[in-house]
């Protein structure tokens, strides 16, 4: 299999189980697109024969998890600096 054949298969289960996970539409393909670019250029560290669909969609699946995760960490750190301030403070 090669990236074409990857992402033709997996693209649209793969956006659509990021996106049950909680991540917005556009955010859920770009996790996707990183999870496939990740999980291609490492095929040789999958468990089993990466070239068998289902063995590469599972491994698929684990590296879009991990990055799901550290999104959401990222974004959560993100909302956790952002300070809401009552403007009649900042006027003084």
């Amino acid at each position: 299999m090669d990236l074409t054949d990857v992402i033709n298969r997996f693209r649209g289960p793969l956006v659509g189980l990021i996106a049950s996970w909680g991540a917005a539409p556009i955010d859920a393909t770009e996790i996707a697109q990183d999870s496939f670019a990740d999980a291609y250029l490492n095929r040789k560290a999958c468990r089993g024969d990466w070239e068998d669909p289902e063995t590469f969609g599972r491994s698929l699946r684990g590296v879009a998890r991990n990055n799901y995760r550290n999104w959401r960490r990222s974004r959560m750190r993100r909302e956790r600096r952002i300070v809401s301030a009552d403007p009649s403070i900042l006027e003084k």
